[in-house]
């Protein structure tokens, strides 16, 4: 039996209006009068009129801000079903700026410290009290005594340890890094990294130590966004890609440039904007991919929320990994000048592109089975892309 395959458009999440949320501020001393230090309040979003995803979205600002610095983001989870928290923390300085001219290990240990508070680092001190393990512990506590009926309590465990399996991870700068560490030491439900994600040593010019270990959270998922203009990132742009290769991301595809995407994101987990960015502020840019001084917005609504909402998805991500294993795959890999190329239906559309996010070819294909001239590419890594109508699917292939 001939199976046909065509291009399909995903929509959009259509939401309940803002009016349904319910938002709270609680100061972490609310929640341990202990605390003395980054005490600014924590946002927290609920919106109760739409099905509950029984799961927790935590965001960690960047470094120096505040979680009121990003409501838009706390507002689009919440509307998808998340209980959100907008979380603060120690995040007054720079890990890169705390761990210049230090060994590769710096960068864990420093997060460890500022998460787990046990003094695991020589350039940052926090202990029990203000660490981020007991402050999201402590504010879970709060909220499930305070508003008993919400459901704040099911993201603790029996023996009151934060249930990761949960938690979608998220954050902007400082924070993303945080968020990428969380997920490397724990399996979380959803990871989503804007305007950085993961960490790099200066020193030895190579991605931070703790990121060559095995991650517990899947790269599936695993998700980032920045922007090409990121006046904190574009000089060493370069080694972006190669932390985003490291944290597996490039196992779905090249990144994407959002501006030219509408609905449909290709399964990809890495996406980057050229978009113009308005204001004088001097780091407009690295904030513009969520903070919401520079958010770009469409009348009221941020024009990275297509993206923002795929990124902090529902789709169970096995299942779409198993599928995209259906719809393409090349052989052989690594390649030489040609590559088979065999598909789960007749007829597709075909990209290939470069680790930049660039395409280099394009066709549409009407066969199973078909042969690919790579001969025209220099050797490197690829992404070989397929559209279809049961979804799609990419892989990376090697070119000799």
């Amino acid at each position: 039996m001939i199976k046909y395959c065509f291009i399909i458009i995903i929509p959009v999440f259509l939401f309940a209006s803002l009016s349904a949320q319910t938002v709270y501020m609680v100061r972490p001393s609310q929640a341990n009068p202990l605390v003395t230090e980054n005490d600014d309040s924590n946002y927290i979003y609920i919106n109760t009129s739409v099905p509950q995803l029984n799961r927790l979205f935590i965001f960690f600002p960047g470094t120096g801000a505040a979680p009121k610095a990003y409501k838009e983001i706390l507002k689009t989870a919440a509307n998808m079903g998340y209980h959100a928290i907008g979380l603060s923390y120690n995040n007054s300085q720079t890990i890169s700026s705390l761990c210049n001219g230090e060994p590769a290990d710096c960068q864990g240990l420093a997060r460890a410290e500022i998460f787990y508070g046990q003094g695991s680092s020589a350039v940052v001190a926090v202990d029990s009290t203000h660490c981020i393990r007991r402050r999201i512990t402590d504010l879970l506590h709060y909220l499930d005594i305070s508003y008993p009926s919400a459901g704040w309590g099911q993201f603790l465990t029996p023996q009151d340890s934060i249930d990761w399996s949960k938690i979608c991870v998220s954050g902007h700068s400082q924070g993303a890094g945080m968020a990428s560490v969380i997920a490397y030491w724990y399996n979380v439900y959803r990871a989503a990294f804007f305007a950085s994600g993961g960490d790099w040593s200066g020193t030895v010019q190579d991605v931070a130590d703790w990121m060559k270990q095995p991650s517990a959270t899947p790269a599936s998922a695993k998700y980032a966004f920045t922007h090409i203009h990121d006046e904190l990132l574009w000089n060493n742009f370069d080694f972006t890609p190669v932390m985003w290769d490291t944290m597996g991301l490039y196992s779905f595809g090249s990144c994407l440039d959002v501006d030219t995407l509408t609905t449909d994101y290709y399964g990809a987990h890495c996406f980057t904007s050229s978009r113009t960015i308005s204001g004088i502020s001097p780091i407009r840019y690295h904030n513009s991919p969520v903070a919401d001084i520079n958010t770009p917005f469409n009348a009221n609504t941020p024009v990275y929320q297509p993206l923002w909402q795929y990124m902090l998805g529902t789709v169970p991500l096995a299942a779409l990994d198993a599928k995209a294993k259906t719809i393409i795959s090349v052989s052989p890999n690594p390649a030489g000048s040609y590559a088979r190329l065999q598909l789960g239906c007749t007829e597709a559309e075909i990209t290939i592109s470069n680790t930049l996010g660039q395409y280099v070819h394009k066709q549409h294909v009407r066969n199973y089975t078909s042969v690919l001239d790579l001969s025209p590419y220099p050797a490197g890594f690829y992404f070989i892309t397929a559209v279809t109508a049961e979804g799609a699917g990419t892989v990376r292939v090697a070119i000799k």
